[in-house]
This record gives C-alpha cells, structure tokens and sequence, in this order.
C-alpha cells in the first residue's frame, strides 16, 4: 500500500469532491482506469463530472452487506438462495449476457419479480457485476473498497480527530516517512542479495533484473512450472499402484520475457530516482536521524506484531521501554519544546500573531457518533431492531421496536433524526 496523494475537505458534498478530483487531473494528467467507491452520491455526481473515460465501480462488499436486510428470512435461511446468488454476483468467468440469464432463472425461481432492491440492483448491474469488467486491467482485485479502508486503518494510527491543523500535518508527514522507509527497505532487499536460481534459465535471470524481488519469486515459480512440456509415454498397473513413464524436455528458446509481457507496476525503475530523494516537504532534516527514527518505528511494529498473542511476553516488553524511556529522559534534561519541533518541521519561527486558523468544524458522515462508536450497516441496524422488545409507544400506542414516544413519526414534538449526506440506495 502507498499514497499517491491526498486532499483535506471541509465537506463531503459533490462541490468538494469535484475540487478534490479536479486536482488529482491537475497532478497526474491522466484519469484512472477504475474508481472504487460506496455508494455516495455525492462522490458519483463528482466522478461523473471530472472523469470522462474512467469506470466508476460499486463496492461489492458494501452491497453484499445489504442482501440479508433486503431479502425475507425465509427465503435467505431456509433455501440455497444465498449459495446460488454468490455464484452469479461473484463469478469472474462469465460474460454479461450469461449473467443475466443466470439472474432472470434465480429471479424466477425464487418468485421475486417484483422486489424493487433486486430491480434497482439488476438495474445497477454494469456498475458492480464482474461480469461487466472482464475488459479492465486487474478487475478481478477491484472488487471492493478493502484498500481504501486500509489506508484509513494506516493513517488512524497517526493521528486523531481532534488534532490542529498543524498537529494534523506533522503526523501525515510521519506516515509518510513510514511509507518510504518501508519501500527503501524493500527496494535494499531486492538490490542488495541475489536471488537464488532454480531452472539455470536464461528467461530466469532476464525476470531477476527486472521485477522487484517480491514479484520476482512469484514469476520464478510460473517459469520453473512452465518451462517443462511433458508427455506421458505409458501407465502399468502393478500391485494396486499406478505407475506413469513421462519424457520431459526444458524450452529453452526464449531468453528474454517480451517487453508486453512486463507490467511496470512490478519492475525495479518505478519510482524514479529523483523522486526518493524527496524525503521532505518542510526545511531539511538530519537524514541519519530520519533513517533511524522510521527503523525504530517499524522494529517496534514488527514486536508488537509478534507479541499480539502473548499478554505475559508483552506486559514485559512494555516495561522494559518504560524503563528505557526513563532511562532517555534522566540522559536529556532540557528535551525538545513543541515550538522548536514546529521550527524544525516548517523552517519558520512560531509566532503569536495567528493569522490561519483552524476550519470550522462540519457535520460529516459519522459525526453523530459516540467516541468509540462507528458507522453500522443497514444489516446491523436490523438485527439490533430485531432483537429488541417489542413494547406499546407512549404517544401513538403502537406496539412496536422501531421507535419510542421521542422518536415517533406522529409526534410534532419527537426529535428529528440529523440529516445524513444523500446516498444511493443500493
């Protein structure tokens, strides 16, 4: 996973989408092949705005999610409805006309003709069905919006909602020196050792000077399994043992994998040279400093890892630190101030006259929520509903778990539920 870039948004709306995309055009020049994205409707009217040629795709997940609460429980629990739905939505082998032949049967079978939400997803179908992207590079991995979530999951880690702007930045800056020092890393991996030769083939050691080591193991596996065309010369049976005679003969006709074979995703040159040299955005830093700060970093990322499942092993590792961060503390009585790291990050001096302040906060998705809480599924919310008593409502007197006096729809007094950013209903 690595940032190409970022934006920071006061709204989620379709005017700072727009802007946010209109920038990303104004930096790379070229649209993206595909864009994976929920089901907001305010990031589609912006896609559908900027981005001429790119297909706009529906997280698969997001809309699976939904199945359960959409479908009535008989027919999701008790049949093998939910089997032979995964396998029409999901399959990645069968082209569009065969898909909607495979969904009008399950339609039929099950009697659901006119359910609106399988309509209104039929409907959708170019925009989410595999099937329908068969033609672009790597649909079968852009499926979901897995490594968006991701990326949030990287950048929480650094910081918190209620950090200043300027907080804000520093900590994004540190996440992105996490990123390059874990590719140098693996660009010193690849560059330093030489990998070692199963086949002794030409085409072998073309594919290790020029994918990255990762990738290389991967394409070494393929040469070593395909470099082999067997035939098999006979079969005898004896003692209840099946015995084959094979002849086996190595090609040995290609040197080099052709240039349209070669992804440059997966090569060594990616990233230019110029470009890793870009360390910092804010004045200039000790490199050594830096380069020991993100290997402390990742080492202690790598031990919490280890650690995650022995509680006994990691209350002593936490202790050790606590005892070699008091340890750091008596060895520097006069450490850092908050205003000499401001000056070492942005090359300027802090002064009392604020003329930036911070943006005024908006109402965005999720702000509604409790510390510790999080955006729910329509599928969570139902199963919540569900289980909860059913008791008489202290205005309208309907039996009911669906609301309360203070919630119900009848009540000109009831509390108004805040209004949520429009989504596609999907």
């Amino acid at each position: 996973m690595f940032t190409l870039g970022s934006g920071m948004l006061l709204h989620e709306d379709t005017k700072s989408y727009t802007w946010l995309l209109t920038a990303f055009m104004s930096a790379f020049l070229k649209e993206p092949t595909m864009i994976v994205t929920d089901q907001d409707g305010a990031m589609k009217r912006a896609i559908e705005a900027v981005f001429k040629k790119a297909k706009h795709r529906l997280c698969m997940w997001h809309i699976m999610q939904k199945i359960p609460t959409k479908i009535c429980k008989e027919i999701y629990d008790q049949t093998d409805f939910k089997e032979r739905f995964d396998k029409i939505v999901w399959n990645m082998s069968i082209e569009p006309v065969t898909f909607e032949e495979k969904w009008a049967q399950l339609i039929e079978d099950f009697d659901l003709k006119n359910h609106k939400w399988l309509t209104k997803m039929f409907d959708l179908r170019e925009i989410w069905i595999p099937a329908y992207f068969i033609d672009s590079p790597l649909f079968g991995l852009m499926r979901t919006t897995s490594r968006s979530e991701s990326e949030n999951s990287f950048f929480k880690s650094f910081t918190s909602p209620g950090a200043t702007l300027v907080s804000f930045m520093m900590s994004y800056e540190s996440a992105m020196e996490r990123q390059r020092y874990r590719q140098e890393k693996l660009d010193f991996n690849t560059i330093d050792a030489a990998p070692k030769f199963i086949t002794q083939l030409d085409i072998e050691s073309h594919a290790s000077k020029v994918y990255t080591r990762t990738m290389f193991l991967i394409v070494q596996t393929e040469i070593n399994e395909g470099c082999w065309n067997c035939t098999v010369q006979g079969l005898n049976r004896d003692e209840g043992i099946t015995k084959y005679r094979r002849r086996g003969s190595v090609n040995r006709d290609i040197k080099v994998i052709p240039k349209q074979y070669i992804l440059r995703r997966w090569t060594r040159d990616i990233i230019p040279p110029d470009l890793r040299r870009k360390e910092n955005r804010y004045g200039e830093k000790n490199v050594n400093i830096q380069r020991l700060t993100n290997e402390a970093n990742f080492l202690v990322d790598d031990t919490l890892f280890l650690l995650s499942k022995d509680e006994e092993k990691m209350g002593t590792y936490v202790t050790n630190l606590k005892k070699l961060l008091d340890d750091v503390k008596t060895d520097m009585p006069n450490p850092p101030s908050r205003d000499t790291v401001i000056e070492d990050v942005f090359s300027v001096k802090q002064t009392n006259d604020v003329q930036v302040k911070n943006p005024t906060k908006a109402v965005n998705k999720g702000e509604h929520l409790k510390k510790g809480e999080r955006l729910k599924s329509e599928r969570e919310k139902a199963i919540k509903v569900a289980k909860k008593k059913a008791r008489p409502c202290g205005f309208c007197k309907e039996v009911t778990n669906e609301h309360t006096k203070l919630t119900c729809p009848l009540n000109p007094n009831a509390r108004k539920k805040r209004k949520a950013t429009p989504v596609i209903d999907v």
